[in-house]
């Protein structure tokens, strides 16, 4: 099966694209433009990707992250009468009683987690009893710029990261998430799917992991609060039972921070 993906230079969507899938550049909120590239691509599913996912942007600017993360969902619908497979987050919950598994009941704390949940319903409202929602989160990679690399520009001089102990969640590496749609389509499974990474951890412990991983020392990473204009659902993440059950891969982020440690060495060996 032929898949595309819309935001093809984001974290996830890159991944996809290196995994063979075809990305879709046009703007998901354009859909003249999105409906004529998914005609001629004509894939058999396509991986939803794109979306303003500025925690701390979507509070001030609501009518955008509107716009991209539910209406942008509403206008593929059109364009696309085939399986979308539709990226969520933990960040649709409050944080008071994670982790939270696919039964559980969303309660947007944000502008953010509003409208990715906007996302959820205007896809189980076009009724296509294929779509998938995934929800995921906190997803890193050695690409692009995310958690554990800005952990690690602040370690490498020697200096002290602050990071909140009461601050929860799944860390997810990207290359287990794509691995896990990627099957998830192959075996056509439909509804609502938690992947994430399996382990549930705090930021400031996540933190020390990435200290002990490249060979620092953990004491450089120290208690914080939690800071940005955004709420936040502190007690989050993601339960995979319903993952395993149905035999997906799912990862452990510790493994997601040993590979990108390994490729760091690979690549100073190089040069």
């Amino acid at each position: 099966m032929r898949v595309a993906v819309t935001g093809p230079r984001g974290r996830l969507g890159s991944e996809l694209v290196r995994r063979g899938c075809v990305p879709i550049g046009a703007d998901v909120t354009d859909r003249p433009a999105l409906g004529d590239e998914i005609q001629a691509i004509a894939p058999g599913a396509v991986v939803h990707c794109a979306a303003y996912t500025d925690v701390n942007g979507c509070e001030g600017a609501p009518v955008l992250a509107a716009r991209v993360n539910t209406e942008g969902t509403r206008l593929l619908g059109l364009a696309f009468a085939g399986k979308i497979v539709y990226l969520s987050t933990d960040y649709v919950f409050d944080g008071r009683a994670g982790p939270y598994s696919e039964g559980a009941i969303p309660n947007p704390l944000g502008i953010y987690g509003w409208s990715k949940l906007g996302g959820e319903i205007v896809l189980r409202n076009r009724g296509n009893p294929s779509d998938l929602i995934v929800r995921t989160t906190l997803l890193f990679d050695r690409y692009s710029d995310n958690f554990v690399t800005l952990v690690l520009d602040q370690l490498r001089p020697g200096g002290l990261v602050y990071l909140p102990a009461q601050l929860v969640g799944s860390p997810t590496y990207v290359p287990h998430l794509a691995g896990g749609i990627l099957a998830a389509i192959e075996r056509d499974v439909s509804g609502l799917l938690n992947l994430a990474g399996w382990r549930v951890i705090s930021r400031l412990d996540l933190g020390r992991q990435v200290a002990r991983t490249w060979g620092m020392d953990p004491k450089q990473v120290r208690p914080g609060p939690v800071t940005g204009c955004a709420p936040r659902p502190l007690n989050a993440g993601l339960r995979v039972d319903k993952a395993l059950s149905l035999g997906l891969p799912i990862g452990d982020p510790l493994d997601g921070l040993k590979e990108m440690a390994s490729h760091a060495l690979e690549t100073v060996a190089a040069g």
